[in-house]
């Protein structure tokens, strides 16, 4: 079913009224995610008509974690369009199936008031091919 007009992908997204620490959230996805759920580290491989999963010899979570900016004003309709636009492009296959982007410049969701203040929140979006994924590793 997975193809490029219909990616089988989650895409989850949190929001944040301040910035979080970037090295805390990338610690978090590392310990949390990737270290304890092996799948995160490998890359689907095709034999036939079957499918496995084998490891990914040049992982590295640098690749799965991105970090960047809202385009301004950083409010809801830049948030939605801006996911809007990622869930229709396909992950790369030549790495495990999912990312991570930490998006800071973020105004929405009642926080309009915190950038007259100077203060800004930041955005976490995630997204995963579903083959990766089932109840415990997604929670």
């Amino acid at each position: 079913m997975d193809r490029p007009d219909n990616l089988m992908y989650i895409t989850s997204l949190v929001w944040f009224s301040e910035i979080p620490d970037w090295d805390a959230v990338s610690e978090a996805i590392a310990s949390r995610m990737v270290e304890p759920h092996p799948v995160f580290r490998r890359v689907p491989v095709r034999e036939g008509r079957r499918w496995y999963w084998e490891d990914d010899p040049d992982f590295d979570l640098s690749h799965h974690l991105i970090r960047g900016r809202l385009p301004a004003p950083g409010g809801r309709a830049e948030a939605e369009a801006y996911v809007s636009e990622q869930m229709s492009i396909q992950l790369p296959d030549d790495r495990p199936l999912w990312r991570a982007e930490f998006l800071e410049g973020y105004h929405g969701h009642g926080h309009e008031a915190g950038r007259e203040a100077g203060r800004e929140g930041a955005l976490v979006l995630f997204r995963v091919q579903h083959a990766m994924v089932d109840g415990v590793r997604l929670t």
